[in-house]
Order: structure tokens, then sequence, then C-alpha cells
């Protein structure tokens, strides 16, 4: 299944990431603390900001019960691949969730925008 949120969803998410940079660095791999540290130095004088780096990483659930008896449904945690930016707001997360089942949760990297490269949304399916 494919969706296609409506244009007042991607207008919204865009306005809410209008103020945004999103940079890919191309060359020497440098690490995330010393962009950090960089940035910091140079652009809290402006106002503030936050850094995330976007990369793939492990996903774990803890104290998750494995059992599984007589059920219509269950919560399964969705990873969400090229989402593009303007989709990444709770209301654009729902919309696409809903295409699989009835949205639940999003983990705290997805709602925090901490990793921009996949979301983790559990669904009821």
């Amino acid at each position: 299944p494919r969706a296609k949120p409506p244009p007042e969803l991607v207008a919204k998410g865009a306005q809410e990431w209008e103020n945004s940079l999103v940079a890919f660095l191309i060359g020497k791999k440098l690490p995330g603390k010393n962009v950090r540290d960089v940035l910091e130095r140079n652009w809290n004088q402006v106002g503030h900001f936050s850094f995330h780096v976007v990369g793939n990483g492990v996903f774990m659930v803890k104290d998750m019960s494995l059992t599984l008896e007589d059920c219509k449904s269950i919560p399964v945690w969705v990873k969400l691949s090229r989402v593009p930016v303007q989709y990444w707001t709770k209301l654009g997360f729902t919309y696409i969730a809903n295409v699989l089942g009835k949205p639940l949760h999003m983990d705290a990297n997805t709602t925090n925008r901490y990793a921009l490269s996949f979301a983790h949304v559990c669904i009821d399916v």
C-alpha cells in the first residue's frame, strides 16, 4: 500500500520544517561531535539549534511479551524509510500509518526527529 497525503498535510509539514537545514557532508568522514562543536561555536550566538545525525542504527524493544494467544490484532513496530521531510509531523505519520492499521505510538527518535533516515511507528494491525 502507498499513502498519498492531501496537499494541506504536505503544506503543514513543510511549514514545520521551513526554518531547518538538512546537510550531507561529502568527502572526509567527520565525527558528529566535531560538527556539532563547530556549529555551537558559530551558531549559538544567533539562536537555538538542534543537531541530529542521519544514519542507520539499531532499534530495540525491551520488556515486551512475545507470547501470543488468540488475538484479533497485534501492535507491530514498523520502520518507514525515505519519508519526505514535509511528512515528518505527527499528523503526517498518522496519515501514513493509517494505510497499514491504527497508529499507536512513535519512538522517541521519530518524535524528536533525531534520525531522519527512517521512522519507527507502532501500528495496531
